[in-house]
């Protein structure tokens, strides 16, 4: 079955791998961006040292080419050239090589050439491309080789232009060095650099792309925690008020009356039972003093216990008279402070109603049990005396004042048998015998024995008994019951009554009722007419409904009565199906 407590620990178990995840994943991004950035950096200190390497090479070429006329082309007007190009910054040496590795002009005033190249070194280094670039040397000899084809010699020359500088040049021919004829094989012009620089900007940039991924790393990281802890504080809002809203639930529908007060007696929160219970609509009353607007008695209390009120009984006034309610005022302390009180008031007229039902059949048991014992030893001596009471009769003739006085006593003795035989009745345990009964038939029955009391009274007798289902009961008992319910009806009526009859069932409960229009019986008999020997009838024992009531409890139902407005008695009985 789901459960919000699993939701729960799903969540909280997968935020506790997600955060490292999501860190890890961060960490590679912003190391990738960092070596990226390094890479391109790298690319353009060598683009730059290369352009720089080009730009050497291209004002060597045209000073060679330029200085051809005065023999500058020569190797020793060269290395004079070149020793003066390395006192410029960064340039340590500069050397012209063959194909063969062969070094025709070295201008290398530290030695730096001589101590990290080697002859196959500079002989193999335009074996693939013109030019290019390597890092040579290490520790202090470390620095930047460029290389590149030394071309001082025009790329086309045609007939006129080749005799014109013939005849210009000293030497009589267009190209006054030893070095560049036409047939001297290509050169290879390779510069020295320093990369002290390169390597200097280099460890600034890494230093700077470290401090700042470093510093991406932790906003990441605090951005991250950031939204996890918004995220836990939702959802810590989120149970809360699923919290707050079963709490109140549980409050609302609590069968006790709750009042919620603050420190100051102000109402915070008030159920729907202690607005029944109060009769009043509390919740406009929220914010509000709430002792002026309750009942006297539960003021009174109050003013003598302010803050705390152990369990007390007070009968509040209702609609349906004086209730009996239990009252506890309970106060609610915070660390140092009252933060309020509660107020919970329970309706005691359920508990009370069962209390008396309890001791009036305990009443009933002990007056059962009286009963049986003073009919027992009243019934043998009354049988004597109605048998000579019958012989004296027979004694005398019926016109004799002595035959008179026996038919009384005899008559007197039968009415005594019969109160004993009620009393017997009632004492008796309940001893029915419950089969599977039909209603229907069973209470048509019973209207069928009481219609010549009902002709004779001249009452209207209605039935209104649909097909019921079958039920469990002892139909001699219940026999008894409808008989005694429908002659006490009849009794009750005058002339030209009605007596109803209605059954009908809800799938739990069978209902049998009867009503008649009658006098009623006075409010304050409603509550005695099952109680033994309580009757308003001059011939009657007060019996017959206490045998009712004790019947139909021996079936596990229940007897109503009501006064009906218009005038008349209900009876309602009820059996469980």
């Amino acid at each position: 079955m789901f459960h919000p407590s699993h939701f729960s620990n799903f969540s909280n178990t997968g935020s506790r791998w997600l955060i490292p995840s999501l860190i890890f994943i961060l960490a590679l991004v912003i190391l990738s961006m960092a070596l990226t950035h390094n890479q391109r950096t790298q690319r353009d200190m060598v683009r730059i040292l290369m352009e720089k390497g080009h730009l050497l090479t291209r004002s060597l070429e045209a000073g060679t080419r330029t200085g051809m006329m005065g023999r500058l082309g020569e190797a020793a007007q060269l290395k004079t050239l070149f020793e003066e190009t390395t006192t410029l910054p960064d340039i340590f040496y500069i050397l012209l090589t063959g194909p063969n590795g062969r070094v025709y002009v070295n201008a290398d005033p530290d030695g730096l050439a001589g101590r990290t190249l080697s002859s196959g070194l500079i002989q193999n280094l335009p074996s693939e491309h013109p030019e290019g670039w390597t890092i040579s040397g290490k520790g202090q000899d470390r620095h930047f080789l460029f290389h590149h084809t030394f071309t001082p010699l025009p790329r086309t020359m045609g007939h006129h232009t080749r005799a014109r500088r013939a005849a210009e040049s000293p030497c009589g021919s267009p190209f006054c060095g030893d070095l560049f004829q036409p047939s001297s094989p290509p050169m290879t012009l390779v510069v020295g650099m320093d990369v002290d620089a390169f390597d200097a900007a280099r460890s600034k940039d890494v230093r700077h792309t470290f401090i700042m991924a470093g510093t991406l790393m932790l906003l990441a990281v605090f951005a991250v925690l950031a939204l996890f802890r918004a995220e836990a504080l939702r959802q810590s809002k989120l149970r809360l008020r699923d919290t707050q809203a079963m709490s109140t639930e549980i409050i609302r529908s609590f069968p006790a009356g709750l009042l919620v007060l603050d420190a100051s007696g102000r109402l915070r929160f008030a159920n729907q039972t202690a607005e029944e219970l109060l009769e009043k609509p509390l919740q406009r009353l929220t914010g509000h003093s709430i002792f002026p607007h309750l009942p006297q008695t539960l003021s009174d209390l109050f003013r003598e216990e302010p803050d705390q009120l152990p369990e007390s009984e007070v009968l509040l006034p209702s609609a349906r008279g004086l209730l009996p309610v239990s009252v506890t005022l309970s106060p609610i302390h915070g660390q140092d402070h009252l933060l309020g009180r509660v107020l919970v008031l329970r309706d005691l007229s359920q508990i009370r109603r069962l209390e008396e039902e309890v001791r009036r059949k305990e009443k009933l048991a002990a007056v059962g049990q009286l009963a049986a014992g003073v009919a027992h030893e009243i019934r043998n001596p009354l049988s004597s005396i109605k048998g000579f009471a019958t012989h004296f009769r027979q004694l005398f003739a019926q016109d004799s004042p002595h035959h008179e006085a026996a038919d009384i006593l005899i008559r007197e003795v039968n009415r005594m048998d019969r109160v004993i035989g009620e009393l017997l009745e009632f004492a008796r345990p309940s001893d029915i015998q419950p089969v599977p009964t039909l209603p229907t038939p069973l209470i048509h029955h019973a209207l069928r024995l009481i219609e010549p009391d009902t002709r004779a009274a001249a009452i209207t007798l209605h039935a209104k008994i649909p097909e019921l289902p079958e039920i469990l009961m002892d139909p001699d008992r219940i026999t008894q019951v409808l008989l005694n319910l429908c002659l006490n009806a009849i009794q009750a009526m005058k002339k030209e009554g009605k007596l109803t009859v209605s059954a009908h069932e809800d799938g739990q409960w069978l209902y049998i009722q009867l009503e008649d229009t009658g006098c009623g019986i006075p409010e304050t008999d409603l509550t005695k007419i099952f109680d033994p020997f309580y009757t308003t009838k001059s011939k009657g024992t007060g019996l017959g409904l206490a045998v009712v009531e004790k019947i139909v409890t021996a079936h596990n139902g229940r007897i109503e009565v009501n006064n009906m407005e218009q005038g008349g008695t209900t009876f309602t009985l009820s059996f469980p199906l």
